[in-house]
This record gives structure tokens, C-alpha cells and sequence, in this order.
């Protein structure tokens, strides 16, 4: 049998889905791992930025194999009405197959030191339209270990550029001062906002779900309430304050839910802010402690050792040794 054969029948599947649109899977360019280069933006938080995650061919790809396949974006049956997801249940089996979805899983996989296993989600997808009010996290915010107590890392990916709004925040996260996010160097912030951060941090740690709770770990804020920390999450979502980071098409952002020891990292509670104009499209990795790692007591990390990680956000910039196997 030709190897060509299963890519052949995949084009044909996803042309009969939609048959003024012929997907060529030789035609996809990727991205080679030596040109994805995360910075990171707070290191004690443990977020990073990487302005290249996927190439233009690729984007194109896998957004035709969501209008094919997925048959474009339905609201979503867990979340507000400006969230959209493919069609799961059609876009998933055959998602698993694709080669190119394929390059993503593994690409991810090598950059979060988490290989691709059973007891993760597979990377999803979504589309985030405006929502009217300004500038807020309309859903509130969340951990990742939300009720996932095992979720270790996230790459956030974003496959547009958004006209206004739609900025991903961590409101405890004030970022590292020099490093450079959307444009600009982040400066040191007064002391007044400091003071606020730190307010909030210790409130949003009495929230934080153990074992007890289900791990819950969500929150939401009335967005007309004038209190101080809506003051700060305002301001995060507009990249007044702190770690906010606008949509850039093709670039990620990657965090760690976990530490070294196992512990959660308490500081990552994030968001997505309304879109104002235009939409959003993001894909996600949610990667979990393997089975073999796991405890039964407290969930145990993968040591974090990235090799394609740079040391230094600011100028001079050096790579990291790619750690040999």
C-alpha cells in the first residue's frame, strides 16, 4: 500500500465535509523547535512567552479542519454565550488521527517535558466573541488544578490577532521588571499596587479547594462592584498592571500549575478578559502528571528542566543547552 494512502483518505474525508475545501497536508510548513523560543515574563509565577509557537500554514490548517470536520463553532453547553467550541464528538476521532494535529501534540509535549498519555485532555479548541462592558474577566478567575488537581502545565495558543480586548491575565503575577511584554519593558510597580496585589493574593488563598473541597478552585467578582481588586483586574485586562498578555497570532504562552515539589502553584489564578472587537481563536494543552507519577497523598510533578527555555527575558539573551536524551 502506498504511505501516502491514509493522508489521501483523511483529504477526501474532510472534503466531503465541505467540498470547496481540500486540505493538502504537504502543503502545511512547520515550525522547527530551534525557531519557538519562551522568555519568560515572572519568573517566580512561572509564566513564559513565546512570540512563534505555530507557523501561518499551520494555523490555517487546523482552523479549516475545525470548519470541516468540527463544523465550525457552536456555543459552547458549559460556558457563556460569547464561548464557541468545534463539534467534539465529530471533531475529536478524527483530530486524533491527523497528522499535523499530531505535530502539535508532540511539539507540545517536548516543550512542557510531559509526554502525550491516556489521562489528559487532547489538545481543544475555541472561539472567544465580544462581549459588551469593558474591560474584565467576564467569567472571573480560575487555577488550572480546578477540580484537575494532577494539571501540571498549560501552552496557550493563540491562532489570531484580536482588535481590542481579549488580553490573558494573572492578576497576582506582576511580572519580571525588564522583561518585555506586548511592546514594552515592564517597569516596577508602586507601591500601592503592590500592597493591593498582595491583598488580593492572600484573599484569593482562602478560596484555593483542598482534597475537602473538590478542589475548587474558581472564583467570580461582581464586574460593577467598584472595589479595589476590580481596580487591579481592570487594569490588568487593559496591560496597565502586571502579567497581561494580548493575542498575537501564532505565539503561546506557557505556565506551570504545579512546582517542582508538587505543590500548586498559587500563583497562576488567570483569566481571559472580554473581547471587545473582533474574536478570539485559541487553542489548548492541558498536561497532566502521568499515572506513574502520581500519589496518592499529594499529586508529584515532572521535573521541569526545558531545554528550549530562555535564561534571560532582557537584552543579551541566551539559550539554554538543548538537554541530550
Amino acid at each position: 500500500m502506498n504511505s501516502n494512502t491514509p493522508l489521501l483518505g483523511l483529504v477526501l474525508l474532510l472534503h466531503s465535509f465541505h467540498p470547496t475545501v481540500l486540505v493538502q497536508y504537504d502543503e502545511v510548513i512547520h515550525l522547527s523547535d530551534e525557531n519557538i523560543h519562551f522568555v519568560p515574563l515572572d519568573t517566580e509565577c512561572r509564566v513564559y512567552h513565546a512570540e512563534r509557537f505555530l507557523s501561518d500554514s499551520e494555523m490555517s490548517y487546523l482552523l479549516t479542519l475545525i470548519e470541516t470536520v468540527g463544523k465550525g463553532w457552536s456555543p459552547s453547553p458549559t460556558a457563556p454565550d460569547s464561548f464557541f467550541i468545534p463539534d467534539w464528538p465529530n471533531f475529536a476521532p478524527v483530530a486524533r488521527g491527523d497528522p499535523v494535529f499530531k505535530v502539535l501534540e508532540d511539539r507540545v509535549a517536548r516543550f512542557t517535558n510531559i509526554s502525550v498519555h491516556s489521562l489528559e485532555e487532547m489538545v481543544n479548541a475555541a472561539k472567544i466573541r465580544p462581549t459588551p462592558g469593558g474591560h474584565y474577566p467576564p467569567y472571573g478567575l480560575h487555577h488550572e488544578s480546578d477540580m484537575r488537581p494532577y494539571r501540571a502545565r498549560t501552552i496557550l495558543m493563540y491562532l489570531n490577532d484580536v482588535e481590542e480586548g481579549g488580553h490573558t491575565i494573572f492578576p497576582l503575577c506582576a511580572g519580571d521588571v525588564g522583561a518585555v511584554l506586548n511592546g514594552r519593558r515592564i517597569n516596577k510597580e508602586p507601591e500601592e499596587v503592590q500592597q493591593l496585589r498582595t491583598e488580593f493574593a492572600a484573599e484569593l488563598q482562602q478560596l484555593f479547594g483542598g482534597r475537602e473541597q473538590g478542589y475548587h478552585r474558581q472564583v467570580s467578582f461582581d464586574s460593577d462592584s467598584d472595589h479595589p481588586f476590580n481596580v487591579l483586574l481592570r487594569g490588568t485586562c487593559q496591560g496597565v498592571f502586571g502579567v497581561s498578555v494580548k493575542p498575537k497570532k501564532g505565539s503561546a504562552i506557557l505556565f506551570d500549575s504545579l512546582l517542582d515539589s508538587g505543590e500548586p502553584n498559587r500563583l497562576t489564578w488567570h483569566a481571559g478578559c472580554n473581547v471587545l472587537q473582533g474574536e478570539k481563536v485559541i487553542m489548548q494543552a492541558f498536561k497532566e502528571v502521568p499515572a506513574h507519577l502520581r500519589s496518592a497523598s499529594t499529586p508529584v510533578v515532572l521535573p521541569y528542566e526545558n531545554p528550549y527555555v530562555v535564561e534571560d527575558s532582557g537584552a543579551g539573551r541566551k539559550k539554554k543547552e538543548k538537554r541530550r536524551k
